[in-house]
Formats: C-alpha cells, structure tokens, sequence
C-alpha cells in the first residue's frame, strides 16, 4: 500500500521547514478569522450566557493579518530563486519561471473555482448561473479587484489577494534584477527606502481598487530578508531556542494586536509601519538565526505546506457547512456553543483541504507533471 505523503515537494532548491511553519501561523490566523467573522455574524440563536460577548483574542480578531504575513513569503521564496541565480553568475530562464507558476497554481485554482461555481449556483443556490459566471471569469482573469472595486469575489472571497499575488509573480522578475547588483549596501538601502516608500504612500495616493500597489512593502520586506538570508544567513550559529521563540511569539502578538479597522489614515501608516519590523524580526529569528525549533514541527509544517489547498477552500466551506450546523444549539453559553460549532468548521476544513492537497496541489507540486500529457514530439 502507498504511503500518503503530506510533505509538499520542492521543484528546487533545499527544504526550509521553518517557511512551511510561517506558512502554518499564516494559513491559521486566517482561518480561525474567518471561522470568527462567520459566527459573529450567523450565530443569532437566543442564549442565557455570553449571548453579546466575543472572547477572541487579537489572533483571531485581526488574523486577517496573516494575509500579509503570506505576502512577506512569497516575496522570500520568489526573491530567494532570483538571488541564488543572479548572486552565483547564473541567467534565468524567464520562460521556465512562468511555466512553473502555471503549473503549479493554476490547476488547483481553476479546479477550486469551477467546483465553486457549481456549488453556488446547483447545490447551495445562493446566486445566479449569471452572477456566477461573471464572478468565474473575473477571478480566472485574476480581475475582480480591478471590475469591481470595493466588492469581495463571490465565488472566493479570500481570492482577492491571489490577484495580488498574481501581479507580483508578473513583476518579481523585474524587481529580481536588483539581485544582479554586486554592492550590498546599495541593495538592501534600495529595497528598505522602497519598503517605507510603499508604507506610507499608497494611504495618501489610493488607487480606486485593490492591488500589489497597496502592499509591495510586505514583498519588498521578503526581498531584504532573501538578500539577508543568501549572505551566509543559513550558516550562523542559532540563538537561544527558549528566548528566541518567547520574543517571536511576542513579536507575532504585537503585531496582530495593532490593526484598528477605524483608525484614522495617520494612525494606520503608523501601525503600518510598526508592522514591518515586527515581521521582520519573526522572519530573522526562524529564517536566518533558525532559532524557533516549533516551526520544524511535522505536523506543522505539513498543515502550512498545503496552506494553498486550505486558502483556496476554507472559505466556501465554512458557509456553506456553518450555514447548516449553526441552526442548532448545543448549550445556553453562546461562548461554548462557538467553540463547539468552530471546532467542527475547523476540522471540516482541514479534512476536505487535506484530500484536495493530496489529489490536486500535490501532484502540482511536480514540476514536470504536465509533461506526461503532452506529444513526445512536444518534449523533444
């Protein structure tokens, strides 16, 4: 019998397990939010205790934050391909680095988003065949920001910061070349005035929808941390484990602690600001002092390895199975009846992202699969 294999498979290059754990907090924060905001909203039942009170930690409240904290690795990983090539005299295949970012996200994406366009409109019913379709084709064009400003996408509403993405995979070849600059100091002065650059600006000049332009600084941070981490950073001696996790873990509870969804412009450039160092201390401490032994966890990293599975679906899921399961109450604590409904949504979720990981985004992750369908003439 085959062994399930939960491990992501890396195209290239030399494991780091503590970018999977990063991934882990990501992908965690961002679905104990959503299973947050979705009780907050849909659990309406009657209850004799803590029926108007929410005990969630800033974690949870604002662990939409982690979406940022996806930007900062991505920049890491996509800038770590650029360093390692241009810093050892190496060309890059521009053809080849496209070619893998198709194979290896569109498949699940395009998969995930037909199933969805399905379920809404034949099984839950809750839009239109049109209003679906419209929907599909803007997320598949990675568009929705742009054609309609202001709105979540229907069908995935986390997908809206896979647009983002998407614009930072077309430009991190470009931004790349700073790579090829031989004087150290001169990058990372370069990509740090670029990341206060992009803090600050985009709050003053705002674009009418939402895009990389809004949070370059979080992928620009990637890039100095690349650059950091290439220069000898995977060979120093790791600080102390205890204290260097207690810090991290500081770092992290600050950070989710600043975001203020009324918070005046200027208030919010300064917790921008105050943000960036706070990552940036969490990514030296795991990345390059790889001082956080929890973030090599197994178990951990397996979850943060198959983050994409869980991102692309952990939304739909949670509504349409929370839809169900909130109707019923289990005790008069609205607290407890939270914890019981959230956990089941939790599970859900991880479950049905795990077979999607293992049946669809695994195989992905091979980066010569697709080449098993195409004409031996075509390979030649």
């Amino acid at each position: 019998m085959k062994k399930i294999e939960f491990r992501r498979i890396i195209a290239q290059g030399k494991f780091i397990p503590e970018i999977d754990g990063l991934r882990f907090v990501a992908i965690a924060s961002v679905l104990l939010y959503h299973i947050h905001i979705f009780l907050r909203d849909k659990n309406l039942n009657p209850y004799e205790l803590n029926a108007n009170k929410s005990y969630a930690p800033d974690f949870i409240v604002n662990g939409s934050l982690g979406v940022e904290l996806f930007f900062v690795i991505s920049g890491f990983i996509l800038g770590l391909f650029f360093a390692k090539a241009y810093k050892n005299g190496r060309e890059v295949s521009h053809k080849s680095y496209f070619i893998r970012r198709l194979t290896r996200l569109e498949p699940p994406y395009i998969l995930a988003m037909i199933l969805l366009f399905f379920g809404s409109v034949f099984v839950a019913g809750n839009l239109s065949a049109v209003e679906a379709g419209k929907s599909l084709i803007a997320s598949l064009l990675y568009s929705h920001n742009i054609a309609y400003p202001g709105e979540f996408p229907k069908l995935m509403a986390a997908a809206w910061s896979l647009e983002v993405e998407v614009q930072f995979y077309i430009l991190a070849p470009l931004l790349g070349l700073i790579f090829r600059w031989k004087t150290v100091v001169r990058r990372r002065l370069i990509l740090i005035a670029g990341i206060i650059l992009f803090a600050i600006v985009p709050h003053y000049l705002p674009l009418p929808f939402v895009s990389i332009y809004d949070f370059m600084e979080y992928f620009l941070l990637g890039f100095l941390i690349t650059d950091l981490f290439t220069e000898n950073g995977a060979h120093r001696k790791p600080l102390n484990a205890t204290l260097s996790t207690l810090l991290a873990l500081t770092l992290l509870y600050i950070y989710f602690g600043l975001k203020r969804h009324d918070a005046p412009t200027e208030l919010n450039i300064l917790f921008n600001c105050l943000q960036l160092p706070l990552l940036f201390g969490v990514f030296y401490l795991s990345i390059i002092q790889k001082s956080i032994p929890f973030l090599k966890y197994r178990w951990l990293t397996n979850i943060g390895g198959a983050c994409y599975s869980i991102y692309l679906l952990h939304f739909p899921i949670i509504s349409m199975a929370g839809n169900i399961i909130v109707k019923y109450k289990c005790t008069e604590n609205k607290l407890i009846d939270n914890l019981i409904i959230g956990t089941i949504l939790l599970i859900l979720s991880l479950v049905i992202s795990g077979i999607f990981f293992l049946l669809i985004e695994r195989p992905c992750m091979d980066k010569n699969w697709y080449k098993k369908f195409l004409p031996s003439k075509a390979l030649s």
